[in-house]
């Protein structure tokens, strides 16, 4: 029998001429020589391991009778098989399964699978393929859920300190409870408890170590299963008795870090408050667990309980580690942050947060220079508690689980402990924001970062920046710090979908109506121009009507905020400021100002929300709206159609009101009603020329300049209109003579005409103004 091919010849062919027809012979020789160096253990160098792949892969490709021959020596001894694609990569794996055509022909792997992964060391990286195979395996051929379940002990027996192969554990054990989503969790409890007894049983130090890493590892994946452990009375007790015998830093460190994962769950909080809160402060008194104690502490949220220990402690215990400056990113300084995150929920520890040196320019480090995720998360959970308003205090930012993006912590007394009777003061946080804003860089910063930040840390940001939006005088920092288009990617990527009530995300929908309010500060007190770099103005018109009440909620697409339409959490003030912002930006010049007005008046469901606005029982509401309609008349061809085409039922409707509300008491609200009959009658003759035919349109127009002369804006506005519509009489020929006569016979003519006189006769009428005087008068 000739020698297998030397894979390297084989190799070399295919590398000469990609064209050639090698022969099968050739392709199986180089397989046999694969499967001998394999039963052999020849270890394989990463050079190698690429030419066998591309063997492998060839082989199974270019010929069916090597395709065949391939197959054959893969099912014929499994070690062997195991032992060769053990060096491969888990792609070049799957690619052959489809050897084991029936489940029977799988089953011997699969077992085999699971005997290597009970019985090799855990420092051979042979592990890592085991653990990789396992899902391949279960996702090519479906097993049934008791063949799978002997798995548990062996993935959980794996997790350890090696990184790579607890994921990958992890990784499975989440693929099998996905796929067995029913059984899963019942049967991964019982693998679990039988560990715990094992531990019990025992007492072996090693094991209960393990079971109390794998704990935490597995908590926040398998939260509901693994929190039933902890709860355990032996296991708590046979924790408690090792911990306060036995000097076993690393032990300790490892229960500590377990209790502060597992305050994730309430039970479990109450449970460690209850049966190990004299352990946590006995062990504040060690420098070695000192900020493990004080997170636990913290996160069990019982300071009335404490009997030794101070808040002051534990935030002073936190509070050095996080103004270390000599430090990077390390493990000490995730829990410091985690921990002051909470802690700064609190009014006294907001207060020193504000008054540390190092608090402003540690958050820039972390922000700036590369630490972690969460590290930014936490920094910005405290910055924008300790950037939080007074009187907000009550509504939207209690409102918020401040902290549920960070650990789902949910404690019905969070943040009002019946011991903190310290009032905050508004002067200082006042100055801290504008210390914030115009000394230090740190909005900047984490604006121009904000892209690669995750929706938490994101929804922290909004928070700050709401918070800054408070003060007026603050506005220009924050815009020229890049905030404008920051809240409009927010809003962007928290577009509320189409959800029934029960599906509502409260706490995202918090956030946004916080954007929002942030946004329309930032557009009623800053011109529009200069708030957004790459955004168009056009942008943030959806997001200011989600402030406003809309009628029909139907048919609303992707704009369906049922949180926002339920107007539970939207005040008057809200909706003034959002109207106020839509009058700003609908003055702006150009092809933007017209795509803006475009839009409002066009689309039925913001169109619809004004024309209900404009009969508001609150003056202000009412007023606001009258003003954005005043500026839509900047493009007047897109509003003639809402309200002066008098052949369409709902516009005479619109016109009838607008004439009503000539009337109205509010001086302000006169002027922009009037503006909009001026600059409608200015731009579009033919409109004029239908006014003149409206008599109580007229009438209500000079009873108005009689009784309000005194206006000057007002005056002004009014002789304006009046000058647009007689001075096309004439022009309409022998029907605008009948419909000038007409008007003649109002019994408000003669005081008319008084009141134009006496307008000509004052100064503050503007030259502009009072030169058309004389061409009305002459009509009369």
């Amino acid at each position: 029998m000739e020698d297998p091919l030397n894979i390297d010849e084989l190799c070399k062919k295919f590398d000469k001429d990609l064209k050639a027809v090698i022969p099968a012979q050739d392709y199986n020789s180089a397989v046999d020589r694969l499967f001998l160096d394999a039963k052999a253990k020849k270890p394989v160098s990463e050079e190698d391991q690429a030419k066998i792949e591309q063997i492998i892969q060839r082989a199974y490709q270019d010929h069916s009778e090597t395709r065949d021959y391939l197959k054959n020596k893969i099912r014929e001894d499994n070690e062997t098989t195991l032992d060769l694609f053990k060096n491969l990569s888990g792609y070049t794996f799957k690619s052959v399964l489809g050897t084991y055509e029936e489940r029977k022909d799988i089953e011997p792997l699969f077992k085999l699978i699971q005997s290597r992964l009970e019985n090799t060391p855990k420092e051979n990286t042979d592990l890592i393929f085991y653990i990789t195979a396992i899902p391949l395996v279960l996702e090519y051929k479906q097993f049934e859920f008791k063949e799978v379940e002997p798995l548990f002990k062996s993935l959980c027996l794996l997790i350890a300190k090696d990184h790579d192969i607890t994921y990958r554990a992890l990784s499975t054990l989440v693929s099998i409870s996905t796929t067995f989503s029913t059984e899963f969790p019942d049967a991964f409890y019982k693998t679990l408890e039988q560990l715990v007894v094992e531990a019990e049983i025992s007492g072996d130090r090693d094991l209960i170590l393990q079971i109390l890493i794998i704990l935490s590892t597995l908590y926040t994946t398998f939260a509901s299963t693994c929190s039933f452990i902890p709860l355990s009375e032996k296991f708590s007790k046979l924790i408690i008795e090792r911990v306060s015998k036995v000097d076993d830093e690393e032990f300790v460190i490892t229960v500590l870090e377990l209790l502060s994962i597992a305050c994730v769950d309430e039970t479990v909080r109450v449970f460690i408050t209850e049966n190990f809160l004299p352990l946590l402060e006995r062990s504040m008194s060690n420098e070695k667990f000192q900020l493990y104690s004080s997170l636990v502490l913290i996160k069990t949220w019982s300071f009335t309980k404490l009997k030794t220990v101070e808040i002051g402690d534990l935030t002073q215990t936190l509070l050095e580690v996080f103004l270390d400056d000599s430090q990077g990113p390390n493990k000490k300084l995730d829990m410091a942050i985690e921990g002051l995150a909470y802690l700064s929920l609190r009014t006294t520890v907001k207060m020193i947060l504000r008054h540390s040196d190092g608090f402003i320019s540690n958050t820039l480090k972390i922000v700036t220079k590369g630490f972690h995720k969460e590290n930014i998360y936490g920094v910005l959970i405290m910055l924008a508690n300790v950037t939080s308003q007074i009187r907000d205090n009550n509504k939207v930012n209690k409102s918020i689980k401040d902290m549920s993006e960070y650990a789902e912590m949910r404690h019905p007394t969070i943040g009002k402990d019946p011991k903190e009777e310290v009032h905050d003061d508004p002067v200082a946080i006042s100055k801290f924001n504008t210390k914030l804003l115009n000394e230090t860089e740190v909005l900047s910063n984490i604006n121009s970062r904000s892209d690669n930040y995750s929706p938490g840390t994101c929804k922290q940001l909004v928070r700050i920046i709401y918070n800054l939006t408070r003060e007026k005088e603050n506005l220009p920092k924050i815009v020229e710090q890049g905030s404008g288009p920051v809240l409009v990617r927010f809003l962007e990527s928290s577009k509320p979908k189409n959800v029934q009530k029960s599906d509502i995300d409260l706490d995202t929908d918090y956030i946004r109506l916080l954007a929002i309010r942030s946004l329309t500060k930032i557009l009623v007190y800053t011109n529009p121009n200069i708030i957004f770099n790459r955004y168009s103005c056009v942008s943030t018109v959806p997001f200011l009507f989600e402030l406003l009440p809309v009628v029909d909620t139907t048919d609303l697409g992707s704009d369906n905020n049922i949180f926002m339409r339920e107007n539970e959490h939207i005040t008057a003030i809200d909706q003034v400021e959002a109207l106020l912002s839509l009058t700003n930006i609908a003055s702006i010049s150009g092809s933007e100002g017209e795509e803006i007005c475009k839009t409002i008046v066009t689309q039925d469901k913001y169109w619809s929300a004004i024309e209900n606005l404009i009969l508001d029982s609150n003056e202000v509401i009412q007023r606001s709206s009258l003003e954005l309609i005043s500026n839509l008349m900047s493009y007047p061809i897109y509003l003639a159609s809402k309200i002066f085409n008098f052949e369409n039922p709902q516009s005479l409707r619109n016109f009838n009101i607008l004439v009503k509300l000539l009337m109205l008491d509010d001086i302000k609200s006169q002027r922009a009603v009037v503006a909009i009959f001026a600059n409608i009658s200015c731009s579009i003759p033919f409109i004029a020329s239908e006014l003149l035919k409206k008599d109580e349109f007229i009438q209500n127009s000079m009873k108005l300049f009689i009784t309000q002369m005194d206006d000057i804006p007002l005056r002004q506005r009014l002789l304006m209109l009046f000058y647009s519509i007689f001075d096309i009489a004439p022009s309409q020929g022998e029907e605008g003579y009948k419909d000038f006569a007409r008007i003649l016979e109002f019994p408000q003519v003669d005081e008319f005409k008084g009141a134009l006189k006496k307008a000509m006769s004052q100064s503050d009428t503007g030259d502009e103004f009072s030169e058309v005087i004389p061409s009305i008068l002459a009509k009369f």
